[in-house]
């Protein structure tokens, strides 16, 4: 069902404004305007030393050999991807460019990229800017999912076309925006006088083959310069549709059962009580379901700027930014349930145990009164809308031949909506089972032999048990005031110092609303139960996995169910999910950048320190039971000084070395930090009870980390680069689950508190090895070959410990071993790419019974061809995942299967043309 969402006032006004083309951006931030100088001046010195023409390159030759030049006149750790002109970044999406980068993994979404990591930190440990200014976003951790947190940015919100550039600084500076562990990768967009005049046009067509459905777009850049170039403006306009389709196998997990029919109990005096297989726990299963996803996103951006060269020495440039992105999906689920608490009566002789698993049982549904049934047709309509709004002025002022002055003024805010119809439809079924055949990943299911127990799984059998409806609400709003200053200096050591102060305050509110419907539905059908075969459409699922239980199943139909039975809906603000946090930060440095010989070496870098305090007020609502909700807030305020020094050493025209160090922090999610406090499970004699809070107290992560690297640039489309890194971590924010007593809540009777905490520190090492080179010297037609190769080793030591298994884990998320291989030829108007990504298995999270969860390693191979007509006529295809790689991801070990999930490829062709 289609669902659409108001716009913010604030956000229609800010869009009528981007219509009218009068507001837009700053130039592209210094560093690469310093690069772009270096390195014309060196193709300029070229030319004139050696008298032969420079050739400009185009293509994934030619966004390689800017990256590299950005990378060699950097004075930090930093890689980066470039494109060579308007939309030509190398990928369609900011995500999937960014995994090709040495020491980035990304994490995807139905096959999209949306997350990426920096040496092994969580996406939320990583900060994304647009040309040096954080934004705000609307990821929250009850409204996203793939391990995005609160802080982390879903690069997927965001057009390619968008951008010029990125960057990925692995090492600060203090003039930075602090709030990063991992890294920054800073979007950088054009400067209108510096593209020119010039406008483009490009429609694009995709195709998904799971879902077996088209989509398309149409991105418009326009850009106009004066004939003094002093003054440019320019507009960017993406729109962009797409429909994919995931299969999948699923599980709610494997738990370890520690009670009978499973493993025998015994008495306190060793004598027998109920039987079981085994003398050990065991694990099982909890469910089995086939599940298709089908996702249908729509999204619009728009980037608008304006510079000003007012005099020699006054530059005024204003940007907005305006993405909104917009997706309804349908998830359904047929699913056979063998969790046994109370539900199932488990047939003790149909256990069979293999080492640690249950690898197959046969149970029924007992005749207790409630929800024991054990098979279901459930499924969600979801729709999402997230809308980013981000607008910023600059002021470049040059007071005299060596100060500068450089005020800044900017605002965001990001609204993410969700809305999920989910109904439930249900029965009890006799002698259904599972086994896991040897050797196989995903277990099948044992379906009853009576005739008449099988019909109980028919359509006509199944009947509505509740309908549920929840809506999240979050916005998050940012604004920010900063002053920096430059001066000249003429002496051996320190070419200029940099000093300046910025504050910045987040406000970010997250807000539920639910309501179930199950009664008044019986009563509004007259009594009468809802039978899923009046409200669902039999659906074929074409690229059903092989061993998915079944590949066709009746699907509810959402809009029919919500027309006759939505107006019963009174949604209610659930209380206990809600929270507010205000966050304040004033930050000030000073930055000494260095421009000098050692032993007659040239050394260039910079040594500063950033000192930065933070508040943050946050509120929320405390829940006991018995009383009413009461609204708790709460005050927290630190205090950081972050020093940094980056240096790289000139050993040869061709050969840099580079040592950096800094002390580094990234602040606690929003949600970790709210003071919730409520109740999960009310105390009883046998289970205990449970509640949940959170931790306004939290500090937050904090590390020193160091950076040595060596990079030769053997060629002038050469490089072959090496780096060491270490981060001695203080502290990470884990979450732990133990039995303690509450003041003023059961009278000193232990409950099971599950709360975020600051635990032990750790150590992420590692290192980065990256390869390129264009073979212009080989013989026609070989010259037109080129290839780019990384690897990255990550490492990690940490205190984060498995409650079932008492292990220590590594960082969730750290893949140990990633790798791109790409290979291109660009020849007579041809181009064309092979690019291989991989990462190795990683820990992802802890489960709902705190049982590990790990993805298995994955590669993906993509290609693209592409032919230039004419200079301005060009037409481009890409094809994804060509070998239809699966996901697989496991409970514990990989015997223990919990999904197994196909996206398919993915089809697109675009054809370019600049008027």
């Amino acid at each position: 069902m289609k669902r659409t969402f108001n716009k913010t006032l604030l956000s229609v006004s800010i869009l009528a404004i981007l219509s009218g083309a009068t507001i837009v951006q700053a130039a592209e931030t210094s560093t690469t305007a310093e690069v772009e100088k270096k390195a014309s001046a060196k193709n300029a010195k070229n030319k004139d030393d050696k008298g032969i023409e420079v050739i400009e390159v185009v293509g994934t030759r030619g966004s390689l050999k800017r990256s590299m030049n950005a990378k060699r006149f950097s004075d930090q750790v930093m890689d980066g991807v470039s494109a060579e002109d308007i939309g030509k970044l190398p990928d369609n999406n900011i995500a999937e460019a960014l995994s090709r980068v040495v020491g980035v993994s990304m994490s995807r979404a139905d096959g999209e990229g949306e997350f990426v990591s920096i040496r092994g930190m969580a996406p939320g440990l990583s900060q994304v800017t647009l040309n040096g200014q954080s934004m705000a976003n609307s990821n929250s951790k009850s409204i996203t999912s793939n391990g995005a947190s609160s802080r982390s940015f879903n690069l997927n919100n965001i057009a390619s076309e968008m951008v010029a550039g990125i960057e990925v600084f692995k090492s600060p500076i203090a003039s930075m925006v602090e709030g990063s562990v991992g890294g920054t990768v800073n979007l950088k967009s054009r400067s209108p006088i510096d593209a020119g005049n010039k406008a483009t046009i490009t429609a694009r067509a995709d195709y998904n083959e799971n879902a077996d459905a088209a989509g398309g777009g149409l991105n418009l850049f326009l850009n106009s310069v004066n004939d003094a170039e002093t003054f440019g403006t320019s507009v960017a306009i993406s729109y962009f549709d797409r429909t994919t389709q995931r299969n999948s196998f699923e599980s709610r997990g494997w738990a370890l059962q520690k009670k009978a029919p499973y493993v025998n109990e015994y008495n306190e005096d060793g004598t027998l009580n109920k039987a079981g297989v085994s003398d050990t726990p065991v694990y099982r299963i909890e469910d089995i379901r086939a599940n298709f996803r089908h996702d249908e996103r729509e999204r619009i951006n728009v980037n608008a700027k304006a510079q000003w060269l007012i005099s020699d020495e006054l530059d005024f440039s204003v940007d907005a930014l305006y993405s909104r992105q917009q997706r309804n999906f349908i998830s359904t689920n047929w699913d056979v349930d063998f969790r046994d608490n109370d539900k199932l009566i488990v047939d003790m002789d149909s256990i069979v145990i293999d080492g640690e698993n249950v690898v197959s049982q046969i149970a029924s549904a007992n005749d207790k009164a409630g929800k024991n049934y054990n098979h279901e047709q459930t499924g969600f309509d979801r729709a999402y809308d997230d809308e980013t709004i981000a607008v910023n002025f600059t002021l470049d002022y040059m007071l005299n031949d060596n100060w500068t002055i450089t005020p800044k003024i900017g605002y965001s805010q990001a609204t993410g909506l969700r809305d999920d119809i989910n109904p439930l439809f249900s029965t009890k079924v006799q002698n259904l089972g599972y086994s896991l055949p040897n050797g196989s990943y995903m277990p099948e299911i044992i379906y009853p032999t009576d005739p008449d127990e099988l019909a109980a799984m028919n359509p006509e059998n199944l009947q509505l048990d509740v309908m549920n409806y929840k809506s999240f609400e979050v916005e998050d709003q940012q604004g920010y005031a900063q002053l920096d200053l430059s001066t000249d200096l003429d002496n051996e050591y320190i070419s200029s110092i940099e000093f300046g102060a910025r504050y910045n305050e987040i406000q970010k509110t997250n807000q539920v609303f639910q309501d179930k419907i199950q009664a008044d539905i019986l009563e509004a059908n007259g009594g009468t139960q809802i039978i899923l075969s009046d409200y669902s459409n039999y659906t074929v699922t074409d690229g059903m996995l092989d061993n998915a239980p079944v590949d066709a199943w009746y699907v509810p139909d959402f809009d029919k169910i919500d027309q006759e039975f939505g107006h019963l809906v009174e949604k209610l603000e659930v209380q206990r999910e809600n929270y507010e946090i205000t966050e304040s930060v004033t930050a000030a440095y000073v930055q000494a950048n260095i421009d000098t010989e050692f032993l007659t070496i040239p050394v260039r870098g910079n040594l500063g320190v950033r000192y930065v305090d933070t508040k943050i007020e946050s509120t929320a609502y405390k829940f006991l039971a018995g009383e009413d909700p009461a609204l708790t807030e709460s005050d927290k305020d630190y205090q950081d000084v972050l020093p940094s020094i980056n240096l790289a050493f000139n050993l040869k025209d061709d050969l840099i070395l580079r040592t950096a160090a800094a002390k580094v922090m990234a602040r606690p999610n929003h949600a970790d930090i709210a003071p919730v406090f409520r109740e999960i499970r009310s105390w009883d004699a046998e289970d205990g009870g449970k509640y949940i809070i959170g931790n306004p107290d939290l500090d937050p992560y904090r590390a020193n980390q160091f950076d040595l690297s060596a990079e030769w640039y053997f060629d002038s489309e050469g490089l072959l680069s090496t780096g060491i890194f270490y981060k001695d971590i203080e502290s990470f924010i884990t979450t732990r689950t133990e039995s303690t007593t509450l003041p003023g809540i059961g009278d000193d009777t232990p409950y099971e508190v599950t709360q975020p905490i600051n635990g032990e520190g750790g150590v992420v090492q590692g290192f980065e090895v990256s390869f390129q080179q264009a073979f212009y010297m080989l013989p026609e037609p070989f010259d037109g070959l080129g290839t780019a190769i990384n690897y990255t080793y990550n490492d990690s030591q940490t205190e984060l410990i498995n409650n079932v298994t008492g292990e220590f884990m590594s960082l969730p998320g750290l893949s140990q071993d990633t790798a791109n291989f790409m290979v291109y030829y660009e020849k007579y108007g041809f181009s064309t790419r092979l690019a291989w990504n991989y990462r190795s298995e990683y820990f992802n999270q802890f489960s709902w019974s705190e049982e590990a969860l790990y993805i298995e390693a994955y590669d993906q191979l993509d290609f693209q061809l592409g032919y230039d007509f004419t200079k301005k006529m060009s037409i481009n295809f890409e094809a994804k995942n060509i070998t239809d790689e699966q996901v697989y991801e496991y409970v514990g070990n990989p015997s223990r299967a919990y999904a197994v999930r196909d996206n398919g490829r993915t089809f697109s062709l675009s054809f370019k043309y600049a008027l």
